[in-house]
């Protein structure tokens, strides 16, 4: 909890040098990250590690407290996560519009499994389903609840 921004300047390099090329979870959470460098550092995920991320958590990261630059990195990330299968997103400031873009992120290529983003500043109750048959090789069941 008391990593500041400067002690992730090396992780930050090491994605940015592609020097892990293997990273499928990274969890950040309870980091509060100021809203330039939360941009960066999400930037430089994306393009290290797009391919095979399947675990992210930047809960309680203080992403979108002081302006729209990390929100829309995050969305960035997301567009570009194909395997991710976990997200937690919870207790940050993103408004309804952001999570409006992350949903639009979210529905291609449709194999998050589960979905955290509860106590988001701005907004109402959200409750998602999504489903699939049993045996259809193409979607999973997918469910996300949230309190914001």
């Amino acid at each position: 909890r008391y990593l500041t921004p400067q002690g992730l300047l090396p992780l930050r390099s090491m994605l940015m040098a592609e020097q892990l090329p293997k990273l499928q979870t990274l969890r950040l959470g309870g980091m509060e990250l100021m809203d330039v460098f939360a941009q960066k550092l999400l930037q430089s995920v994306a393009s290290a590690v797009a391919h095979c991320l399947t675990e992210l958590d930047v809960s309680f990261c203080g992403i979108g407290r002081t302006g729209n630059a990390a929100p829309v990195a995050l969305v960035g990330l997301v567009q570009q996560l194909m395997e991710l299968e976990v997200l937690d997103i919870s207790g940050n400031h993103l408004n309804c519009a952001n999570l409006m873009e992350l949903g639009q992120a979210l529905a291609e290529p449709a194999s998050v499994a589960s979905l955290h983003l509860a106590h988001n500043s701005g907004g109402r109750a959200v409750s998602v389903t999504a489903g699939a048959e049993a045996g259809d090789s193409s979607s999973a069941r997918h469910s996300a609840s949230a309190m914001m």
